[in-house]
């Protein structure tokens, strides 16, 4: 068996002028283009011949798509359909796709505000040029290797240790500083062909003031790896409570450039010490492989998808949501920018919660799929909410060997909200008291939600990392 790798990258920035997503604030439309915003696809296959694809049915179905692109998400109204287009130009059933979004925060409208208009004739383009990249990326299919590593990067911080604090709880908040790194090696060149990195940060350098179209800091890293000439992908991780840092009288472009710049020098390092793990031949001279299966080498490939049921909180008596209806109602009557809207959106949500309430008087869940992808040495678990960084490394713990070779996609295949654990409910703050009703949802997760989807990412991560077919 040999591993074949294609990429490419596509153009999806929006045009001047339409709704942004990310700041419940922010009202007007862009008003200009920082950076254009893009998206990449790298296509993995297992093939039996070293120097031709499978054909379209991926090498007798090992055929894995990663994608990811410079939005703040994919709910599933645009999940859904966007793995399907792409599914089909890559001739594989909708779980082979890894759909994932680098979360910034000062991209086009996508439904995650729940009050913003989304362009459909924008997104349905996103979806034919991301699935026409796929094309061009099975196209570019070819022999490598993995090279792999990892860095740290300093800008990271936890922006819930006030919230903390205010708990009665001084010690701070984690942070996963690490950065992971991923190449596809061309054997015989030695040179990439793809390269994934992955860091836990929200792109939020540029605030909801803010009314530029831009990729935020990773394109500090896009611009920077320009040079290698191949699809670069950025990887947003366990982000949820973790903003980059401010430094005193920093502007925001500065502040991007920064952060940006700190991310792409570590990641330039880090691909330049896993290049030495290959020669002119392209020959692996030091890979990571998990022992039980270390002669199955690059060529293996796993992926499985499997969905859970979580249990959201019980939504009050329709006596207390009829009496919020009314208090939210006179509050609107005197209420002015910029708070207006906020008040119109929890208005909006207890309307809504008013009627689910009386439709469905039983518990409350939300149905969503984890999906994990295993390339060689290297594994993705695609999670489709904001998570928070001790659930990220709880289930890194899990893998103490493995660790550096796990990449937590946060953002992918779905936009289902903050995954708040229990301790984050029990302190309060925004992810746990309001960040709900902004993505639309019936209610905020139950405690024991992140708990089941923390212990189910790490039965599924075993099964792709340890349990290869």
């Amino acid at each position: 068996m040999a591993l074949l790798c294609g990429a490419a990258t596509v153009d999806i920035t929006p045009e001047v002028g339409g709704q942004m997503d990310g700041y419940g604030y922010r009202r007007a439309g862009s008003q200009g283009i920082a950076d254009r915003l893009k998206a990449s696809v790298v296509v993995f296959e297992a093939t039996r011949s070293a120097g031709a694809s499978g054909g379209a049915g991926g090498g007798g179905g090992q055929r894995v798509a990663i994608v990811a692109a410079d939005v703040i998400g994919f709910p599933e109204s645009l999940a859904g359909p966007t793995r399907d287009r792409i599914a089909a130009a890559l001739g594989v059933v909708r779980e082979r796709v890894m759909l994932t979004a680098t979360h910034t925060h000062a991209g086009p409208a996508a439904g995650i505000l729940k009050d913003r208009p989304v362009d459909d004739r924008y997104w349905e383009g996103v979806r034919e040029r991301i699935a026409g990249a796929a094309r061009r990326a099975v196209q570019a299919l070819q022999p490598v290797v993995i090279a792999a590593g990892t860095g740290s990067v300093a800008f990271p911080v936890n922006r819930r240790d006030a919230v903390r604090r205010a708990a009665g709880n001084p010690t701070p908040g984690p942070v996963d500083r690490s950065v992971r790194l991923l190449a596809a090696v061309g054997t015989g060149t030695g040179r990439p062909v793809a390269v994934v990195a992955h860091a836990s940060c929200h792109p939020v350098t540029l605030g909801p003031t803010h009314h530029l179209i831009s990729a935020d800091f990773p394109a500090g890293l896009y611009e920077r790896l320009a040079g290698l000439g191949v699809p670069v992908l950025f990887v947003n991780g366990s982000a949820a409570d973790i903003n980059p840092n401010r430094l005193e009288g920093e502007s925001e472009m500065e502040r991007r450039d920064r952060c940006g710049a700190e991310l792409a020098r570590t990641a330039e390092a880090i691909l330049e010490r896993a290049l030495e793990q290959v020669g002119g031949t392209g020959t692996p001279s030091a890979t990571w492989r998990s022992p039980e299966h270390a002669s199955a080498g690059d060529a293996v490939i796993h992926c499985k998808e499997i969905s859970l049921r979580l249990p959201l909180e019980e939504l009050p008596g329709p006596e207390r949501l009829e009496e919020e209806i009314r208090r939210l109602e006179a509050e609107l009557e005197t209420a002015n920018d910029p708070g207006r809207h906020v008040t119109e959106r929890r208005l909006g949500w207890t309307r809504e919660a008013l009627r689910l309430r009386s439709a469905f008087p039983g518990p409350l869940w939300l149905d969503a799929a984890i999906q994990a992808i295993r390339v060689g040495g290297c594994a993705f678990l695609g999670l489709p909410f904001e998570v928070f960084t001790a659930t990220g490394l709880a289930i890194l713990e899990a893998f103490p060997a493995e660790r550096d070779r796990i990449f937590i996609a946060g953002y992918t295949n779905g936009a289902y909200g903050y995954l708040t654990p229990r301790y984050v409910l029990e302190e309060g703050g925004y992810e746990a008291d309001s960040a709900y009703f902004w993505y639309g949802m019936p209610n905020r997760y139950a405690p024991e939600a992140e708990e089941i989807v923390r212990t189910e990412a790490v039965r599924l991560l075993r099964e792709i990392v340890r349990d290869v077919p």
